[in-house]
């Protein structure tokens, strides 16, 4: 019987792939995202002595404009004189999930008091514990514009740019 003679394998050539690999590795790092970051400009409010307001102002300066968000909706404070129907921008059905929050509501009602006050720049937001803060970012936008008047360069009408948000005491 004859025997076969077994070739052995000859050497692989790696440098192609070297290549191909030392020319990929920098292409993928510099397309890898690895970290990614939301920034939403706010202002937190400062530590001062309460000052008694005289006829709606306090210190020399107009009362703010305070969006109290709770259990009932929204309730815009500092600016009763300007809103015919209320402060408060109720929910619809029960207050229990972001959705059910009159946001466009919101927004109206904001519209009328920048209207009457047009030199306003800021609002303070003054969330319940228990506000998701998926809503609170919600009503910071709704403050700053309103999208549903939208004008020629894309972008709606500013309305409170500079929004504060409160701790509260519950």
């Amino acid at each position: 019987m004859a025997r076969r003679r077994v070739e052995e394998p000859g050497q692989l050539n790696l440098i192609p792939v070297m290549n191909l690999m030392a020319l990929l590795i920098p292409f993928l790092l510099m397309s890898a995202q690895f970290v990614s970051y939301a920034v939403i400009d706010t202002v937190l409010p400062t530590l001062a002595e309460p000052v008694e307001p005289e006829d709606g102002v306090a210190g020399g300066r107009p009362q703010p404009i305070l969006i109290d968000i709770g259990r009932e909706g929204f309730k815009i404070l500092g600016a009763g004189d300007v809103l015919e129907d209320g402060p408060l921008v109720p929910c619809r059905g029960a207050c229990d999930r972001v959705e059910s929050f009159d946001l466009e509501g919101l927004t109206r009602q904001l519209v009328k008091v920048k209207d009457a006050r047009p030199e306003r720049e800021d609002v303070i937001l003054s969330p319940e514990s228990w506000v998701p803060y998926e809503l609170v970012v919600l009503v910071m936008d709704a403050a700053r514009a309103d999208v549903s008047s939208l004008g020629p360069d894309g972008v709606g009408r500013t309305l409170f740019p500079r929004v504060v948000i409160a701790a509260r005491g519950d």
